[in-house]
């Protein structure tokens, strides 16, 4: 599941391994960050000033500095995502 930057100007997605920002107004991808193998049932969701963007999904959170690109990962057992 996508998600949108705060400002509204981009659009997070996840294209294999990495990260894609698309810029809608132009129509196409600004920008890629790898991020490694999500977790499964990935969800993301911007940080409110939007310079982290959080991968979650079963069991963990990838958390990605839009900056630099690092990513740490959390491990949240008790997180559990389908795709319904």
């Amino acid at each position: 599941r996508p998600a949108v930057t705060p400002d509204g100007t981009r659009v997070a997605f996840l294209a294999g391994e990495e990260v894609a920002l698309l810029d809608p107004a132009a129509g196409r991808v600004v920008a890629t960050r790898p991020l490694g193998p999500p977790p499964p049932y990935p969800v993301l969701a911007f940080c409110p000033d939007g310079t982290r963007l959080a991968v979650g999904g079963n069991g963990k959170v990838l958390l990605m500095d839009m900056a630099t690109a690092a990513v740490k990962p959390v491990s949240l057992p008790k997180l559990r995502v389908t795709d319904n």
